[in-house]
């Protein structure tokens, strides 16, 4: 069994380390992950201006590869690279997670013991809990649907439904869960079996330089909003096709 953490990474030189640290202190049992299955982090620089590429490079683990985009191409193409290479490689799971952000010890533990009880499941997705750095956590981070940092999911999923949608460099994990059926506001019917757990698996870091911050109330903003809009429109009339979906 094979498990990859796909980590897409954008001017985050101060956070990327603690975030590879979480993957790295990953626990199964009471042993190291890594022990108990093939394991390993991909991180995709969608062509950073900082240190971030520097950071993995001198990263004191071997369980990390990184790539590289060759122009800035946004969150949703780095995560299809990394989910590419996923199936490359044949990696049966993959977990998402922001280079902000940060896996609790027993984060991927925990969701692979669910679909070991169930392995009828296309997805365990998980709690995340607010942070603010260091040991400060102000409860679970609300959500209606699955939170992107708490998801693991089968690689097979994307082969059979699709990538993330390019066109959105911001709001792709949502198009994704509407695509799929499992937003509570999505029009399409159910795609896949998924299971929410109650228990948290992952760190949300809170700060002033997260992308929606930024954009927050920009022309931007309003760009991905209508885009986003259209695509749940395209989405509600056609279903889903080879067409309309980026398939590799």
């Amino acid at each position: 069994m094979r498990i990859t953490v796909i980590i897409p990474l954008y001017n985050y030189a101060q956070y990327i380390g603690e975030c590879l640290e979480s993957c790295k202190n990953q626990f199964y049992n009471g042993a190291p992950l890594e022990d108990h299955c093939d394991y390993e982090a991909v991180v995709i620089d969608d062509c950073s201006t900082d240190t971030g590429a520097a950071v993995v490079q001198n990263f004191d683990w071997d369980m990390w590869t990184l790539l590289r985009t060759p122009v800035n191409s946004g969150y949703s193409a780095a995560k299809n690279a990394g989910i590419q290479y996923a199936h490359d490689t044949k990696s049966d799971f993959i977990v998402h997670l922001d280079a902000d952000d940060a896996l609790l010890p027993n984060g991927i533990e925990t969701r692979l013991k669910m679909f070991e009880h169930r392995p009828d499941l296309d997805m365990v997705h998980g709690q995340a809990l607010r942070w603010y750095g260091g040991s400060d956590t102000r409860g679970l981070n609300p959500n209606r649907y699955p939170h992107a940092q708490g998801v693991m999911i089968r690689t097979c999923v994307y082969w059979k439904y699709g990538l993330y949608y390019e066109a959105l460099r911001s709001k792709a994990d949502k198009e994704m869960w509407f695509r799929l059926g499992i937003h509570p506001e999505s029009p399409l019917p159910r795609k896949i079996r998924d299971k929410q757990i109650k228990t948290p698996v992952a760190l949300y870091r809170k700060h002033d330089l997260q992308m929606h911050k930024l954009r927050k109330g920009t022309a931007v903003d309003d760009e991905i909003e209508a885009e986003f809009k259209r695509r749940i429109k395209q989405l509600s009339r056609q279903g889903i096709t080879r067409e309309n979906t980026s398939f590799l």
